[in-house]
């Protein structure tokens, strides 16, 4: 699985439920930790940072420990995006299993075993539908 396949596999769900908005991919090579995809719905704008992984093997082993997990420049893009009222998550599949993480946990993600990670499971279809519902429709914990 890579980055694109799984934008391809939210573009499928966002064209089969005909979600409303504008969902684009962003390929930026110019600022530092941008995410992968940007939404709009309803007024209300979001990121999206894609990343892949495979679940290990024992579930308290970090599972970005020999995978690519968030860069310092990314965990800092999602810092400032939720300080400044912004909204983003990090959406990571691990095999066949999706995790939608708000932005404000970033700096934790890289730390993240199969234990924590599990807190933040969604069913990927019904995520995408959240987000067009409504951010209040998506937890948001506060990480305070």
């Amino acid at each position: 699985m890579s980055e694109k396949l799984l934008w391809n596999r939210l573009r499928d769900i966002v064209r089969r439920q005909d979600l409303p908005g504008r969902w684009e991919r962003v390929e930026n090579g110019v600022i530092d930790g941008m995410p992968d995809a940007n939404f709009c719905v309803k007024g209300m704008e979001g990121w999206i940072e894609l990343k892949h992984g495979k679940v290990p093997a024992k579930k308290e082993t970090v599972v970005f420990k020999s995978q690519r997990g968030l860069t310092q420049e990314q965990v800092n893009w999602h810092f400032n995006q939720t300080k400044n009222g912004g909204k983003s998550w990090v959406l990571v599949q691990l095999d066949a299993r999706f995790f939608a993480i708000p932005g404000n946990f970033a700096d934790e993600i890289n730390q993240y075993s199969m234990v924590e990670m599990v807190n933040w499971e969604v069913e990927l279809s019904a995520f995408m539908l959240s987000l067009c519902e409504g951010f209040e429709a998506v937890s948001y914990k506060s990480s305070i």
